[in-house]
């Protein structure tokens, strides 16, 4: 409720200030910008919730195809960056040789997933590195994306509850990160999708990691 609201409040907001014939011109544009924002994090909250319950009545469409991992990890990386760069945290990429380019998988879905994992990274670390690793395992049956970072950490025993719809990793009183806590529960719906699964391992003040695995010959 309060995350649909907030965005929503914001841009009604917003414009009806812009109703004003005498708003400076520098004042029309930063409240212009900020409708924007707002409808695009209103947008993909609303995305969330129609994904949530397509997985939950299981109708989540997929539709695998073969696709070029390199450019869709460049991809990933090019939408999670900019915010990392905003906080003055580095972002790091590790391909192994042995991994493929070409696969066959939902490109939209693993993009989504990998996207929502490195964003949270990001939202959740105020200073080092978000690093993402790719790998294969079980001899090339399977590719594994590593996101590690460098933030709090989770305590041992909310690592499985994060992975239910609606909780959050910050669980205290005073939540200082904004979310409706639908990113990781779809993600592990999308990698179970894609034939693999998505773990998490993690120690309070000693960051996180998240594994996502997939079957890169398809479903």
């Amino acid at each position: 409720s309060h995350e649909l609201r907030t965005p929503l409040s914001a841009i009604l907001g917003f414009a009806e200030i812009l109703q004003d014939d005498g708003l400076p011109a520098d004042a029309r544009g930063e409240f212009t910008a900020s409708i924007e924002r707002s409808g695009r994090h209103l947008l993909s909250i609303i995305n969330d919730l129609l994904d949530l319950t397509s997985i939950q009545s299981g109708r989540l469409p997929v539709s695998m195809s073969e696709c070029s991992l390199h450019e869709l990890i460049g991809e990933v990386i090019e939408l999670t960056s900019m915010k990392a760069e905003q906080k003055g945290l580095e972002v790091r990429l590790e391909v192994a040789e042995e991994v493929p380019d070409v696969i066959r998988t939902d490109p939209l879905r693993l993009r989504q997933a990998l996207v929502n994992l490195l964003g949270n990274a990001t939202k959740f670390t105020a200073e080092g590195a978000v690093i993402l690793r790719v790998n294969s395992i079980g001899d090339g049956r399977l590719l594994r994306f590593e996101i590690e970072d460098t933030g709090p950490g989770i305590a041992e025993d909310q690592l499985e509850r994060i992975f239910e719809p609606f909780i959050l990793g910050d669980m205290s009183t005073t939540r200082t990160h904004e979310g409706t806590g639908l990113g990781l529960p779809i993600s592990r719906h999308l990698a179970e999708l894609l034939g693999g699964d998505l773990v998490a391992t993690s120690r309070l003040g000693d960051g996180s990691e998240f594994r996502l695995t997939i079957d890169p010959a398809g479903v």
